[in-house]
């Protein structure tokens, strides 16, 4: 397995954010996405998965496309396994990393190294030459318009991979 380390803006793919709406909501989302500046190679169909290193920054970013009332959003990562949540952040349209226009959103995450929530068993070994591996799996999560909002986005679960 060998990771891509590539700007944002060089990202060969998005993967998609599933949307969950509730009907009586004064705001529709559509088409969103995320992607992250490291990616694992193609596999034999051509698909590339972002994945989040654990032992280096990753930049996440994700965007969506709103009509309506858009106040603000809350998004964070949560651990598949261990529901721990980290990374959990208040953004309004003004907000520092974020691009917003009257139909896009689009935000930047840092995610530090070991910051991404997962479960981890057993011990780690230290190698000589490290292979890349998936030590875990962690989600993006957005809930728009508040906490008990009737939208949320959530993505697939994103690899957490060492030895990038």
């Amino acid at each position: 397995m060998t990771i891509l380390s590539l700007p944002i803006t060089c990202a060969l793919t998005a993967c998609e954010l599933a949307v969950m709406v509730d009907p009586q909501s004064e705001v529709s989302i559509t088409h969103a996405t995320y992607v992250t500046n490291h990616q694992l190679d193609a596999d034999s169909d051509g698909n590339i998965e972002s994945v989040i290193c654990d032992d280096r920054v990753t930049e996440l970013t994700y965007n969506f496309n709103y009509t309506g009332r858009l106040h603000r959003w809350d998004s964070f990562l949560e651990g598949v396994l261990s529901g721990q949540i980290r990374g959990e952040a208040t953004f309004y349209p003004d907000a520092p990393h974020v691009h917003y226009s009257p139909e896009n959103v689009e935000v930047t995450y840092t995610i530090l190294p070991t910051a991404a929530p997962l479960v981890v068993a057993g011990t780690t070994d230290i190698a000589i030459n490290p292979t890349p591996s998936v030590i875990g799996y962690t989600q993006l999560k957005v809930r728009i318009n508040g906490h008990y909002s009737a939208i949320r986005l959530t993505s697939e679960e994103i690899p957490v991979v060492t030895s990038c």
